[in-house]
């Protein structure tokens, strides 16, 4: 009787500590609450994984070292280390991310059959037939999120797409005319043709000044020709550097490639803005733009007039073209132009919708998901090997 009584109070003493731990263990399967409503962890997690792995592979591309070693690095002028600058990117999208879905549904909208199968398009092909199945479900696992519930993650883009039109579109309360859109494109774009010459190599090493006047003659030679007379369409494959040959063992789909970027830096040149950003994708996950030298000389010039430009690292010869010439420079780079447009408009809406949507981040799900605690996911060693800075050791690339 007595071992049925200490049995029985051993029990009673581990269900009662038993009931305090538990009653300890944090829920961390939401990330946010509002008003009651509690969002889901997978998507925040999705971020912070995300911003991490740009921040891998940002850091690999400029300093040859991971976040791992860079976390404490402070990032902004108010000192903000990188892992928490990280957390607070991960933050303002999942916000975003949240902000978007509730107004996509409070306003009635749907995406069409061909966006639903664009984002499966997407997802496919980004995802599962870059990583493979196998990998894209340990993502996934690792994310705390389904296949449909990343796919979901996806479809933000055209849910935000379909909110700034139901706003600033044709019959939108913002509308943005069509005119409008070109007045600006004209204003803001400059399209010009060009040849460059380095006097630096592709670790970042000057040349010596007896190499930098080789090239200064070779660019002088060239800038010569054109005011002779010859054409730069001419001159760009006998003298830029950016005009590439075949490397050694070129495949024919890496020749392809290269015969394409080279008849469009012939025939079409390049479009850029004010800012010398001539391609927003590039710009904003690398941060590489024209230098300001450069670009301020370009929107000097007039349609057909030409320019040498020496900069701290390269000669330029530029020649300014027309950038309606064809009706696709402007269509390319008609978003970027609504973009800047509407930019403060739409800050103004989200400003509106985040301060009717009273909030509070599970902070116990944010110190789960600590960028700190986190290996790379979307990354793979070869591919942060190839990011890494060029040497005489690893190999070397085009300027």
């Amino acid at each position: 009787m007595k071992k049925i009584i200490k049995c029985t109070g051993l029990l009673l003493i581990f269900a009662l500590f038993s009931g305090l731990f538990s009653g300890c263990t944090a829920d961390t399967s939401y990330a946010l609450t509002s008003e009651g409503t509690k969002y889901p962890a997978g998507p925040y997690s999705f971020y912070v994984h995300y911003y991490r792995d740009t921040w891998e592979a940002q850091l690999y591309s400029y300093k040859g070292s991971g976040f791992a070693e860079n976390t404490d690095m402070e990032v902004d002028k108010n000192g903000t280390k990188l892992h928490d600058y990280i957390v607070n990117q991960a933050k303002d999208q999942y916000l975003s991310y949240l902000l978007i879905c509730k107004k996509f549904e409070e306003f009635g909208l749907t995406l069409s059959e061909e966006e639903k199968t664009a984002i499966n398009d997407s997802f496919q092909k980004n995802y599962i037939d870059a990583y493979g199945e196998e990998r894209i479900a340990e993502m996934c696992n690792t994310i705390g999120i389904t296949q449909e519930e990343f796919k979901e993650i996806l479809s933000v883009t055209y849910k935000q797409e379909k909110l700034i039109d139901y706003y600033f579109g044709e019959g939108g309360s913002m509308e943005v005319p069509e005119s409008e859109l070109l007045s600006k494109y004209e204003e803001s774009y400059a399209r010009f043709k060009y040849l460059v010459f380095y006097t630096k190599d592709t670790s970042g090493n000057s040349y010596t000044l007896e190499q930098q006047n080789a090239v200064y003659a070779k660019a002088q030679e060239a800038y010569a020709k054109l005011q002779a007379g010859e054409s730069i369409e001419t001159l760009i494959p006998q003298y830029s550097e950016d005009y590439k040959s075949y490397p050694e063992n070129a495949t024919d789909a890496q020749k392809k490639q290269l015969d394409q970027q080279n008849a469009e830096m012939v025939e079409d040149g390049v479009i850029a803005d004010k800012n010398g950003v001539f391609n927003k994708e590039v710009y904003d996950y690398y941060g590489y733009k024209l230098d300001s030298t450069l670009i301020s000389k370009i929107f000097e010039l007039q349609q057909g007039e030409y320019a040498f430009v020496e900069l701290s690292d390269s000669f330029w010869i530029v020649q300014k073209y027309s950038a309606t010439e064809k009706e696709n420079y402007f269509a390319d780079k008609k978003t970027d132009v609504f973009d800047e447009i509407t930019a403060d408009d739409i800050q103004n809406l989200y400003n509106e919708w985040r301060e009717a949507f009273p909030h509070e981040f599970n902070e116990k799900t944010i110190e789960k998901l600590d960028p700190r605690g986190m290996s790379v996911l979307f990354l793979t060693e070869d591919e942060l090997k190839q990011l890494l800075p060029k040497t005489e050791n690893n190999g070397s690339s085009g300027q």
